[in-house]
């Protein structure tokens, strides 16, 4: 009916009523039979049925044709397309991209006010931002320098909790503020008393000069909630600094620019000059001076809005000038209120607040007339080979885009500089700095994920400004019913939506047709509901399905290597969608068994599309036969214009929606003897709250796609294909993401190639021709080993949702390239020598994926963190009452120690000038002061890095599960992140939080002295070898020969002085090195004589040791000296290559030989093969100790979870594998394996 009067009303028919009432007549008159769309409208029409048929769907831009769907008697059709289109899917705020201090500041706001993130990230980038103001720019080259300038607006409805976290975000800019306004009415009263007196003087000097009138103060001003140019214009030209403006409602000043029209011009011009270091240039009617005119100056600005008013707010005008161009919007969903007795963590907040200050004390340079200018920060080498790469991928996106959201585009590329340098000067500032250091790569990477997120945003809000108001109302109706039908287990009645709002719905029908619209549009579907009771009825509920976006789990752009979020591999980092009730039925779904080999059905219509989770998008239709995108039939177009054959032109996927066809393909494969291609599509990145949408299978010629959520119980009918692909070599991308996500569904993987890690075997340490590093992503690689481009349009497209042609044309080229991929990595592995390491990383992937999590006892955690705040508040306050602040007024004597400038001063009250505040400089200050403030940065940093924000970020459920990375670094040592459980410190207390489950206990094997063991191999040093060949510790050895003692009398403090000597100068270090490695990491005080001579010493016990290291120093510096921008390949003692770089560049960007590189890839690199074939073993002798599961590879050691009554036996087991990886690398030299057992991984 809803529908028929929107026709009526275009039409402008003028009796809908009568129109109503004949389709309620025809509706009637089928009563007895079950309404199936537009077959059963063209019957009910008769004759001229299809014809009515064909141009209604032309004007509603639908397919007429009726799709078919596996298993259906008769080729029931689906419902057709919707022409409602949603917004793209949320992503949520990419907080690991901030720096660490505004990380804690956020996760900690969305935690006790339970909203999200981005309400408390965008106005605090704001404040930073605007406290750095015109000090700083970032210079990307001479002609383009990037201000800090930012400004956000967060778009929520009413009651969405906005305003609190932005109060929050600027309260101490604002307290600031509140500060420098007491002060200047202190010193105007100060002025005014003597300018009196000045006054009385120059009366009573009868002609003679009284002197110089006193100076009029000026109120320092750093913050406005007035967004008038003329009002900014008569503070900033006295604050030219740094500035923020504020609006709880920016709506205020959007109006604001055109408040003084009607005198004869608009605030838009100045406002724009405002956001980039510009001039501001204002003429007054009243007030003095009449003319403002003030160049270099530039505001940040905050706040939020109302989607309804935004739209509203908005005017062509507004489009034209660029004011929404440059605003950074965030548009998060909304969710219920919920209650919460977290509270903000006030050590977190006052971090926060102590940022602000410090960005507050930065200083710009000042030219000869004393004007200010900022300090251009370069980027470094890195830095800058991050910045092209972005600049070039993100112009491709740009031309991609057009009107407004191309000019949205045009600014978020400056801005990707902008939030590089905020993150640094906030980075900087926070660790004691002063933001005067090159802007580096990790900053840069941090900058472009930034923009690329409000990049997502920005699409998602011109859409929703765009779009009709009939499409506005249907959004709110779907939000309103998903939340409530979130109350009421996930499924919402007629009834229930009229209790809601008995005054909008008055009568349960009324509430029927709204859902009914919403099912028409392809947001939810009925559900019969059986009869509660004796004489009941039966009724249907509405089930709503998610719109939420999914990401591909393919590798792409990310690089784990240069620290990207997200696991190893993986292309983005998106959201995890709402999803549909577990275990949907196949027959309530129209999706198709495909072909003829797995399923009796086969297709009449030009397409197949899977609809179960429909979100109403637009189907992308591909005429039956038509070619794969940018490929001829049956061949491959290389770059070049050759034609390949290696890969073989996209194939129609078979998609199975059936037990019954999914047993046919399991048929098939146990008889199958060559290899298998799989992949996944799910719906996020975390196997324990997400699940898989799609699993591809690739055999021969054959493409098969299953879509798991038409299957009611999917463990039970991919039993008989997991039982199948037990046998086979599988082949995969990224393949531990898939089989962490298959294990939960029964997958136990037998033999696996995974042409992402072979990929970087083979390419271990290669470069672009830019510098950069590789990417493995199954685009780059399929790039650079087959010659083809792939198309990855589909890539972050709505994986929970109906699925399009194009998507399973998508999904089904992931999986088919993956053979042709695999066999010419082989190809190449083995030509290079390698197959054996990449044969090692295959056997050891499965018993990576196969970690667990690891359980955290909390309570412990923080206290921990309390502690840590408390010995850094303890030391603040005896640094306070060593050096008292005689410039603080009451209550705020004490002094910021993490500002530069007031250490500097603090210092100055000692009786010691300091030239700078870093830590070499304060190590040579001989005051106690010195050794207290060293001592607090530590406890800041475990606060900063350990705090209660790593709880908030990293635990779930009482445990984490970090992502490890196979290949984390190009030597082939295993990385970990999310959290990185490898830099939590031996023997600390943080080891101690990491706990056992009831019932279980920790199996704890380290490698003894493996590095040193494996050096002794690599350099055949007689000393060493023997000394591990008796069972003697080599560090009292070590102990005796430095020092010249027996080594009966070697004491405790010799052995921990031999232990420095021993791993600091087993790569070259010097000796200047070795006297700071020393005291930082074992406590050890030398002299500069004690270094030399510990030096010297080491290397007469150990001769042997200094001839491997004087035969790599020779070579690399004679290929240095041929040439600084070539490479070599260095080798393990199990086979592995890396590709080096003869030489490094200092912090001046100066080069020199790359002699430690060359010295440690072949010891770690060696140690990196003995873990992996640990590993592999644990996983292929899993069955002789059955309970037990790896939790935590932490370089040299493996932790296992096992029961308790079983700890004696796995100790052994896990010892012996152990043991049996290492030995054959390093014989003669024996390998020894220290066991612990407790509760705890650190005791």
């Amino acid at each position: 009916m809803t529908f028929v009067t929107a026709v009526c009303a275009a039409a402008r028919d003028e009796e809908p009523g009568d129109r109503v009432k004949a389709v309620r007549s025809t509706f009637a008159a089928h009563t007895d039979a079950k309404l199936t769309g537009w077959p059963k409208l063209i019957e009910s029409l008769g004759e001229r049925g299809r014809a009515v048929v064909g141009h209604v769907t032309e004007w509603l831009d639908v397919p007429p044709n009726p799709k078919v769907a596996f298993g259906r008697p008769g080729g029931a059709p689906t419902p057709p397309v919707p022409a409602f289109r949603p917004l793209p899917a949320w992503q949520p705020f990419p907080l690991d991209h901030l720096p660490v201090v505004l990380r804690g500041f956020v996760a900690s706001v969305s935690a006790a006010m339970r909203c999200d993130p981005t309400y408390a990230a965008l106005p605090a980038l704001a404040a930073c931002a605007g406290m750095i103001g015109a000090t700083r720019t970032v210079r990307l080259k001479n002609s383009w320098h990037e201000p800090a300038m930012i400004w956000t607006a967060v778009v929520g409805e009413s009651g969405t909790l906005k305003t609190p976290p932005y109060r929050r975000a600027v309260a101490p800019v604002v307290a600031m503020q509140t500060e420098h306004i007491r002060a200047h009415a202190e010193a105007a009263k100060t002025y005014r008393a003597d300018l009196r007196e000045y006054e009385r003087a120059r009366k009573s000097a009868k002609g003679a000069d009284p002197g110089d009138p006193p100076v009029e103060p000026v109120c320092t001003r750093i913050y406005s909630r007035d967004t008038t140019v003329e009002a900014l214009a008569s503070i900033v030209h006295t604050n030219r600094n740094r500035f923020l403006v504020g609006r709880d409602e920016l709506s205020g000043w959007l109006a604001s620019f055109n408040q003084y029209k009607a005198q004869g011009g608009s605030d838009l011009a100045n406002w724009l000059e405002l956001h980039g270091l510009g001039t501001l240039s204002v003429d007054r009617k009243t007030g003095e001076p009449k003319m403002i005119f003030v160049s270099g100056v530039g505001v940040s600005l905050c706040g939020g809005i109302q989607p309804g008013v935004l739209r509203t707010a908005l005017s062509a005008q507004h489009f034209r000038a660029g004011i929404p161009a440059r605003l950074l919007f965030a548009y998060p969903p909304r969710v219920a209120k919920e209650w919460s007795e977290d509270d903000i963590d006030a050590a977190v907040e006052a971090r926060y607040a102590r940022l602000l200050r410090g960005l507050a004390d930065l200083a710009p340079h000042t030219d000869a007339r004393d004007e200010p200018y900022p300090v251009a920060l370069a980027l470094t080498p890195e830095a800058r080979t991050e910045w092209v790469a972005f600049y070039a991928r993100f112009a491709r996106r740009q031309t991609e885009a057009d009107g407004d959201l191309a000019a949205a585009f045009a600014k978020l590329e400056g801005y990707a500089a902008r939030l590089a340098l905020v993150h640094h000067v906030v980075r900087s500032v926070d660790a004691g700095g002063s933001g005067l250091e090159a802007v580096p790569a990790d900053s840069v990477r941090a900058g472009i994920a930034l923009a690329d997120w409000f990049a997502s945003e920005a699409e998602r809000v011109y859409q929703m400004l765009g779009e009709a108001p009939e499409a506005g109302a249907t959004r709110a109706l779907f939000e309103r019913v998903r939340r409530l039908a979130d109350r009421f287990g996930g499924r919402l009645t007629a009834r229930q939506l009229q209790n809601s709002n008995s005054r909008k719905y008055p009568k349960t029908e009324v509430a029927e047709a709204a859902l009914e619209g919403l099912v028409g549009h392809g947001l939810g579907r009925w559900e019969p509901v059986p009869p509660t009771g004796k004489g009941g009825h039966p009724s249907r509920a509405f089930v709503p399905l998610p719109t939420s976006d999914t990401s591909d789990t393919t590798p792409g752009a990310g690089d784990p290597d240069e620290g990207a979020g997200g696991p190893p591999g993986s292309d983005t980092t998106p959201p995890r969608p709402t999803q549909p009730p577990p275990g949907t039925p196949a027959d309530t779904a129209a999706t198709a068994d495909r072909g003829s080999t797995f399923g009796a059905s086969t297709p009449t219509g030009p397409e197949v599309v899977s609809e179960v989770s429909d979100v109403g998008r637009e189907t992308e239709v591909r005429p039956e036969g038509a070619d794969g995108p940018g490929d001829a039939a049956g061949s491959c177009v290389g770059r070049d214009g050759a034609v390949s054959d290696a890969v073989p032109a996209p194939v129609e996927p078979h998609v199975l929606t059936t037990a019954a066809g999914i047993g046919d393909v399991a048929d098939v494969l146990k008889r199958w003897t060559g290899p298998i291609g799989l992949d996944t599509e799910t719906t996020g990145l975390d196997p324990t709250r997400d699940r898989v949408r799609l699993l591809q299978l690739a055999f021969g010629d054959e493409t098969v796609v299953i879509d798991l959520f038409t299957l009611s119980d999917p463990a039970a009918a991919l039993a008989p294909l997991f039982e199948a692909l037990a046998g086979p070599e599988v082949v995969g991308h990224n393949l531990q993401f898939d089989l962490r996500f298959l294990a939960p569904l029964g997958f136990v993987p037998g033999r696996v190639f995974d042409t992402m890690l072979a990929s970087r075997v083979l390419h271990a340490g290669d470069r672009e021709e830019n510098n950069a590093r590789l990417k493995h992503g199954l685009g780059e690689v399929v790039e650079r080993e087959l010659g083809r481009e792939m198309n990855k349009d589909s890539q972050t497209s709505d994986w929970s949702g109906r699925l399009t042609s194009a998507q399973l044309a998508y999904a089904a080229a992931d999986v088919a390239v993956l053979l042709p991929l695999a066999a010419s990595l082989k190809e190449k592995l083995a030509a290079a020598a390698l197959a054996a390491t990449a044969d090692l990383e295959m056997r050891a992937l499965p018993g990576i994926a196969w970690a667990a999590p690891i359980a955290v006892d909390v309570t412990r955690w923080l206290a921990i963190a309390d502690s840590a705040e408390g010995q850094r508040s303890r030391l603040a306050a005896e640094m306070d009452a060593l050096a008292p602040n005689p410039g603080g007024l009451p209550g705020m004597e004490s002094w910021n120690w993490d500002s530069p400038q007031q250490v500097k001063e603090a210092f100055a009250q000692v009786g010691v000038t300091l030239e700078a505040t870093d830590d070499d400089t304060l190590a040579g200050i001989d005051h106690p002061l010195a050794g207290q403030l060293r001592e607090y940065r530590g406890w800041t940093k475990r606060v900063g890095t350990y705090g209660r924000s790593w709880v908030e970020k990293h635990v779930a459920n009482g445990a984490v599960l970090p992502s490890w990375n196979p290949l984390g670094a190009e030597s082939g040592r295993m990385s970990c992140s999310d959290p990185n459980l490898q830099q939590i410190p031996r023997g600390s207390e943080y080891r101690r939080c990491f706990v056992a489950r009831p019932g279980c206990v920790l199996v704890k094997a380290d490698y003894s002295q493996v590095e040193l063991r494996i050096a002794a191999k690599v350099a055949d040093e007689p000393v060493m070898i023997a000394a591990y060949r008796d069972g003697r510790d080599l560090h009292t050895l070590t102990a005796a020969r430095v020092l010249g003692k027996p080594v009966a009398d070697v004491t405790k403090a010799d052995r921990q002085l031999a232990k420095a000597v021993n791993f600091g100068l087993l790569y070259g270090m010097g000796w200047r090195s070795l006297k700071g490695y020393a005291k930082s990491n074992y406590g050890v005080e030398l002299t500069d004589a004690q270094a030399k001579g510990y030096r010297d010493a080491f290397f007469r016990a150990y001769p042997a040791l200094q001839a491997w290291h004087a035969r790599t120093e020779a070579e690399v510096k004679r290929r240095f000296h041929a040439g600084p921008e070539g490479t070599h390949t260095v080798v393990t003692l199990g086979g592995r290559r890396r590709v080096l770089p003869v030489a490094k560049r200092d912090a001046k960007g100066q080069p020199y030989p790359n002699k430690t590189d060359a010295l440690n890839t072949p010891v770690q690199g060696t140690g990196a093969d003995g873990l992996k074939a640990a590993i592999a073993r644990l996983w292929e002798r899993r069955a002789e100790c059955p309970g037990a599961v790896p939790v935590v590879f932490a370089h040299d050691e493996i932790v296992l979870e096992v029961p308790e009554a079983r700890s004696a036996r796995v100790a052994d087991w896990l010892t012996a594998c152990m043991v049996e990886a290492v030995a054959p690398l390093i014989a003669p030299v024996p390998i020894a394996v220290e066991v612990t057992t407790g509760r705890t991984w650190g005791g």
